[in-house]
Protein backbone atom coordinates (compact mmCIF):
# COMPACT_ATOMS: atom_id res chain seq x y z
CA UNK A 1 0.00 0.00 0.00
CA UNK A 2 1.48 3.35 -1.06
CA UNK A 3 2.40 6.10 1.44
CA UNK A 4 1.83 9.81 0.86
CA UNK A 5 3.50 12.44 3.03
CA UNK A 6 2.18 15.68 4.43
CA UNK A 7 3.24 18.27 6.97
CA UNK A 8 0.26 18.25 9.36
CA UNK A 9 -2.51 15.66 9.24
CA UNK A 10 -5.79 16.38 11.02
CA UNK A 11 -8.16 13.48 11.69
CA UNK A 12 -11.73 14.73 11.99
CA UNK A 13 -13.59 17.46 10.15
CA UNK A 14 -15.75 18.95 12.89
CA UNK A 15 -15.35 22.40 14.41
CA UNK A 16 -12.10 21.51 16.23
CA UNK A 17 -10.52 19.98 13.14
CA UNK A 18 -11.61 22.76 10.80
CA UNK A 19 -10.51 25.49 13.22
CA UNK A 20 -7.16 23.75 13.67
CA UNK A 21 -6.74 23.57 9.90
CA UNK A 22 -7.68 27.24 9.52
CA UNK A 23 -5.13 28.51 12.03
CA UNK A 24 -2.34 26.04 11.21
CA UNK A 25 -2.55 26.93 7.52
CA UNK A 26 -2.39 30.62 8.42
CA UNK A 27 0.70 29.86 10.52
CA UNK A 28 2.47 28.51 7.44
CA UNK A 29 1.93 24.78 7.84
CA UNK A 30 0.77 22.60 4.95
CA UNK A 31 -2.35 20.88 6.23
CA UNK A 32 -4.24 17.77 5.14
CA UNK A 33 -7.56 17.00 6.83
CA UNK A 34 -9.30 13.64 6.58
CA UNK A 35 -12.92 13.05 7.57
CA UNK A 36 -14.66 9.70 7.70
CA UNK A 37 -17.94 11.10 6.32
CA UNK A 38 -18.64 14.77 5.48
CA UNK A 39 -17.09 17.71 7.33
CA UNK A 40 -19.17 19.30 10.04
CA UNK A 41 -22.03 16.83 10.22
CA UNK A 42 -21.73 15.42 13.74
CA UNK A 43 -21.73 17.29 17.08
CA UNK A 44 -20.49 20.48 15.43
CA UNK A 45 -23.65 20.56 13.33
CA UNK A 46 -26.04 19.22 15.97
CA UNK A 47 -25.25 21.53 18.89
CA UNK A 48 -27.00 24.75 19.81
CA UNK A 49 -24.12 27.14 19.15
CA UNK A 50 -24.03 28.92 22.53
CA UNK A 51 -20.58 30.51 22.79
CA UNK A 52 -20.23 29.72 26.47
CA UNK A 53 -20.29 26.63 28.66
CA UNK A 54 -23.73 25.94 30.10
CA UNK A 55 -23.68 27.20 33.71
CA UNK A 56 -19.95 28.02 33.42
CA UNK A 57 -19.52 28.23 37.21
CA UNK A 58 -19.95 24.45 37.32
CA UNK A 59 -16.86 23.91 35.18
CA UNK A 60 -13.14 23.73 36.04
CA UNK A 61 -11.08 26.86 35.48
CA UNK A 62 -9.44 25.37 32.38
CA UNK A 63 -12.76 25.38 30.52
CA UNK A 64 -13.49 28.98 31.46
CA UNK A 65 -10.00 30.09 30.43
CA UNK A 66 -10.52 28.52 27.00
CA UNK A 67 -13.97 30.08 26.66
CA UNK A 68 -12.81 33.53 27.70
CA UNK A 69 -9.93 33.36 25.22
CA UNK A 70 -12.09 32.27 22.29
CA UNK A 71 -15.31 34.27 22.79
CA UNK A 72 -13.98 37.63 21.47
CA UNK A 73 -12.67 35.93 18.33
CA UNK A 74 -15.98 34.65 17.00
CA UNK A 75 -17.46 37.94 15.79
CA UNK A 76 -14.46 38.93 13.60
CA UNK A 77 -14.05 35.32 12.46
CA UNK A 78 -17.70 35.15 11.37
CA UNK A 79 -17.31 38.39 9.42
CA UNK A 80 -14.11 37.14 7.75
CA UNK A 81 -15.68 33.82 6.81
CA UNK A 82 -18.80 35.50 5.42
CA UNK A 83 -16.69 37.77 3.22
CA UNK A 84 -14.45 34.93 2.03
CA UNK A 85 -17.09 32.27 1.41
CA UNK A 86 -20.43 34.05 1.06
CA UNK A 87 -21.77 31.93 3.94
CA UNK A 88 -22.83 33.93 7.00
CA UNK A 89 -22.24 32.00 10.26
CA UNK A 90 -24.74 34.35 11.95
CA UNK A 91 -22.92 35.57 15.02
CA UNK A 92 -25.82 36.69 17.22
CA UNK A 93 -25.03 38.70 20.41
CA UNK A 94 -28.41 38.25 22.08
CA UNK A 95 -27.15 37.78 25.63
CA UNK A 96 -28.40 35.10 28.01
CA UNK A 97 -31.35 35.39 30.39
CA UNK A 98 -31.08 32.91 33.26
CA UNK A 99 -34.19 32.08 35.28
CA UNK A 100 -32.71 29.61 37.81
CA UNK A 101 -33.00 31.48 41.12
CA UNK A 102 -30.96 28.80 42.94
CA UNK A 103 -28.01 29.51 40.62
CA UNK A 104 -27.89 33.27 41.12
CA UNK A 105 -25.41 33.41 43.98
CA UNK A 106 -22.95 31.19 42.11
CA UNK A 107 -23.54 33.12 38.88
CA UNK A 108 -22.87 36.44 40.56
CA UNK A 109 -19.65 35.18 42.16
CA UNK A 110 -18.50 33.71 38.85
CA UNK A 111 -19.22 36.89 36.88
CA UNK A 112 -17.35 38.98 39.43
CA UNK A 113 -14.35 36.67 39.34
CA UNK A 114 -14.15 36.36 35.54
CA UNK A 115 -15.11 39.92 34.69
CA UNK A 116 -18.47 39.33 32.99
CA UNK A 117 -21.34 41.79 33.18
CA UNK A 118 -24.44 40.73 35.10
CA UNK A 119 -27.73 42.46 35.83
CA UNK A 120 -30.66 41.42 38.01
CA UNK A 121 -34.00 42.03 36.28
CA UNK A 122 -37.25 42.47 38.19
CA UNK A 123 -40.63 41.52 36.75
CA UNK A 124 -41.03 44.90 35.03
CA UNK A 125 -37.65 44.64 33.30
CA UNK A 126 -38.40 41.04 32.34
CA UNK A 127 -41.62 42.10 30.65
CA UNK A 128 -39.61 44.53 28.51
CA UNK A 129 -36.80 42.09 27.75
CA UNK A 130 -39.05 39.14 26.96
CA UNK A 131 -42.67 40.32 26.68
CA UNK A 132 -43.93 36.82 25.83
CA UNK A 133 -42.25 35.13 28.80
CA UNK A 134 -44.71 33.51 31.23
CA UNK A 135 -45.64 36.14 33.81
CA UNK A 136 -45.04 33.83 36.79
CA UNK A 137 -41.35 34.71 36.56
CA UNK A 138 -40.55 37.55 38.98
CA UNK A 139 -36.78 37.86 38.60
CA UNK A 140 -34.07 36.94 36.13
CA UNK A 141 -30.32 37.27 35.68
CA UNK A 142 -29.18 38.97 32.50
CA UNK A 143 -25.72 38.15 31.06
CA UNK A 144 -25.39 40.51 28.07
CA UNK A 145 -22.02 39.29 26.77
CA UNK A 146 -23.09 35.72 25.94
CA UNK A 147 -23.59 35.23 22.19
CA UNK A 148 -24.49 32.38 19.88
CA UNK A 149 -23.49 31.32 16.40
CA UNK A 150 -25.40 29.26 13.86
CA UNK A 151 -23.06 26.31 14.03
CA UNK A 152 -24.22 24.44 10.88
CA UNK A 153 -23.37 27.56 8.88
CA UNK A 154 -20.11 28.06 10.77
CA UNK A 155 -18.79 24.61 9.91
CA UNK A 156 -20.05 24.92 6.33
CA UNK A 157 -18.22 28.24 5.97
CA UNK A 158 -15.05 26.85 7.56
CA UNK A 159 -15.07 23.78 5.33
CA UNK A 160 -15.20 26.03 2.28
CA UNK A 161 -12.71 28.55 3.69
CA UNK A 162 -9.96 26.06 4.51
CA UNK A 163 -10.13 24.68 0.97
CA UNK A 164 -9.87 28.20 -0.44
CA UNK A 165 -6.79 28.77 1.76
CA UNK A 166 -5.05 25.65 0.45
CA UNK A 167 -5.91 22.93 2.95
CA UNK A 168 -6.27 19.48 1.38
CA UNK A 169 -9.59 18.04 2.56
CA UNK A 170 -10.39 14.37 2.00
CA UNK A 171 -13.91 13.42 2.94
CA UNK A 172 -15.18 9.83 3.11
CA UNK A 173 -11.71 8.85 4.32
CA UNK A 174 -11.91 6.95 7.62
CA UNK A 175 -8.85 6.24 9.73
CA UNK A 176 -8.22 2.50 9.98
CA UNK A 177 -5.02 2.50 12.05
CA UNK A 178 -2.31 4.77 13.46
CA UNK A 179 1.29 3.54 13.33
CA UNK A 180 3.76 5.17 15.75
CA UNK A 181 6.70 2.87 15.01
CA UNK A 182 8.28 4.90 12.21
CA UNK A 183 10.05 8.27 12.28
CA UNK A 184 6.83 9.94 11.14
CA UNK A 185 3.38 9.06 12.39
CA UNK A 186 1.58 7.01 9.76
CA UNK A 187 -2.18 6.81 9.36
CA UNK A 188 -3.83 4.08 7.32
CA UNK A 189 -6.93 4.87 5.28
CA UNK A 190 -8.77 2.82 2.63
CA UNK A 191 -6.91 4.88 0.02
CA UNK A 192 -3.46 4.16 1.47
CA UNK A 193 -1.05 5.37 4.13
CA UNK A 194 -0.47 9.01 5.08
CA UNK A 195 2.73 9.98 6.90
CA UNK A 196 2.91 13.34 8.69
CA UNK A 197 5.28 15.37 10.80
CA UNK A 198 2.40 16.10 13.18
CA UNK A 199 -0.99 14.40 13.55
CA UNK A 200 -3.89 16.14 15.28
CA UNK A 201 -6.79 13.96 16.43
CA UNK A 202 -10.07 15.90 16.51
CA UNK A 203 -12.51 13.04 16.07
CA UNK A 204 -14.97 14.11 18.76
CA UNK A 205 -16.90 11.27 20.37
CA UNK A 206 -14.92 8.80 18.25
CA UNK A 207 -11.48 9.98 19.44
CA UNK A 208 -11.00 7.13 21.92
CA UNK A 209 -11.16 4.68 19.02
CA UNK A 210 -7.94 6.30 17.75
CA UNK A 211 -6.29 7.19 21.09
CA UNK A 212 -7.54 4.45 23.47
CA UNK A 213 -5.99 5.95 26.61
CA UNK A 214 -8.41 8.89 26.44
CA UNK A 215 -11.60 8.23 28.46
CA UNK A 216 -13.89 9.84 25.89
CA UNK A 217 -17.41 8.52 25.38
CA UNK A 218 -20.41 9.71 23.35
CA UNK A 219 -23.14 11.68 25.11
CA UNK A 220 -26.34 12.01 23.12
CA UNK A 221 -28.16 15.31 23.01
CA UNK A 222 -31.55 15.89 21.40
CA UNK A 223 -32.85 19.27 20.23
CA UNK A 224 -36.14 20.39 18.71
CA UNK A 225 -36.56 23.50 16.56
CA UNK A 226 -39.75 25.57 16.49
CA UNK A 227 -40.51 27.66 13.41
CA UNK A 228 -41.45 30.95 15.10
CA UNK A 229 -41.49 34.34 13.38
CA UNK A 230 -38.36 36.50 13.51
CA UNK A 231 -38.18 38.51 16.72
CA UNK A 232 -40.49 36.28 18.75
CA UNK A 233 -37.68 35.43 21.19
CA UNK A 234 -35.26 38.28 21.82
CA UNK A 235 -32.58 36.55 23.88
CA UNK A 236 -31.28 33.13 24.80
CA UNK A 237 -33.08 31.77 27.86
CA UNK A 238 -31.75 29.16 30.27
CA UNK A 239 -33.44 27.33 33.13
CA UNK A 240 -33.30 23.85 34.70
CA UNK A 241 -30.44 22.71 32.44
CA UNK A 242 -32.50 23.56 29.36
CA UNK A 243 -32.24 26.45 26.94
CA UNK A 244 -34.00 28.31 24.15
CA UNK A 245 -31.86 29.83 21.40
CA UNK A 246 -33.28 32.25 18.83
CA UNK A 247 -31.94 32.39 15.28
CA UNK A 248 -32.09 35.52 13.18
CA UNK A 249 -34.83 34.09 10.95
CA UNK A 250 -37.04 33.26 13.96
CA UNK A 251 -36.24 29.56 14.35
CA UNK A 252 -35.98 28.67 18.05
CA UNK A 253 -33.84 25.78 19.25
CA UNK A 254 -34.96 24.00 22.41
CA UNK A 255 -32.42 21.76 24.06
CA UNK A 256 -30.99 19.63 25.17
CA UNK A 257 -31.04 16.14 26.59
CA UNK A 258 -27.95 14.53 28.14
CA UNK A 259 -28.06 10.77 27.54
CA UNK A 260 -25.66 7.85 27.69
CA UNK A 261 -26.81 5.91 24.64
CA UNK A 262 -23.57 4.80 23.01
CA UNK A 263 -23.29 5.80 19.37
CA UNK A 264 -27.06 5.76 18.85
CA UNK A 265 -28.26 9.03 17.28
CA UNK A 266 -31.94 8.17 17.07
CA UNK A 267 -34.52 10.56 18.50
CA UNK A 268 -37.47 9.57 20.67
CA UNK A 269 -40.93 10.88 21.51
CA UNK A 270 -40.24 11.19 25.25
CA UNK A 271 -37.35 13.60 24.72
CA UNK A 272 -39.36 15.61 22.21
CA UNK A 273 -42.26 15.89 24.67
CA UNK A 274 -39.97 16.95 27.55
CA UNK A 275 -38.27 19.65 25.47
CA UNK A 276 -41.56 21.04 24.20
CA UNK A 277 -43.00 21.04 27.72
CA UNK A 278 -40.05 23.17 28.79
CA UNK A 279 -40.53 25.59 25.89
CA UNK A 280 -44.31 25.91 26.19
CA UNK A 281 -44.10 26.34 29.96
CA UNK A 282 -42.04 29.49 29.50
CA UNK A 283 -43.50 30.74 26.23
CA UNK A 284 -47.07 29.40 25.89
CA UNK A 285 -47.53 31.13 22.52
CA UNK A 286 -44.93 28.79 21.00
CA UNK A 287 -47.62 26.12 20.83
CA UNK A 288 -49.08 28.03 17.88
CA UNK A 289 -46.04 27.30 15.71
CA UNK A 290 -44.84 24.21 13.91
CA UNK A 291 -42.09 22.00 15.27
CA UNK A 292 -39.84 22.13 12.24
CA UNK A 293 -37.06 19.72 13.23
CA UNK A 294 -36.00 17.19 15.86
CA UNK A 295 -32.50 15.74 15.81
CA UNK A 296 -29.80 14.16 17.95
CA UNK A 297 -26.03 14.48 18.07
CA UNK A 298 -23.19 12.87 19.99
CA UNK A 299 -21.03 15.08 22.17
CA UNK A 300 -17.57 13.90 23.23
CA UNK A 301 -17.86 13.43 26.98
CA UNK A 302 -15.17 12.78 29.58
CA UNK A 303 -15.07 12.60 33.40
CA UNK A 304 -14.08 16.22 34.16
CA UNK A 305 -15.41 18.01 31.04
CA UNK A 306 -11.97 19.47 30.26
CA UNK A 307 -10.85 19.03 26.62
CA UNK A 308 -7.74 16.95 26.01
CA UNK A 309 -5.23 19.28 24.36
CA UNK A 310 -1.63 18.17 24.07
CA UNK A 311 0.69 15.39 22.98
CA UNK A 312 -0.36 11.77 23.52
Amino acid sequence: MNTQTCDVLIIGGGISGLMSAWFLQQAGRQVTLIERHVCGREASWAGGGILSPMYPWRYPDAVNVLAQHSQPQFEPLAAELAELTGIDPEYFPTGMLMLDSEQWEMAQAWCERWGYALEVLDDRALSVFEPRLHTARKLGLWMPEIASIRNPRLVKALAKAVRLKGVTVREHTPTEAIDLSAERVRVRTPQGWLAAEDVVVTAGAWSAQLVPELPIAPVRGQIVAIDAPAGFLHHMVMEQDRYLIPRKDGLILVGSTVEEAGFDKTTDAAARAALLEFAYGRYPELEMFEVAHHWAGLRPGNPDSVPYIGAH
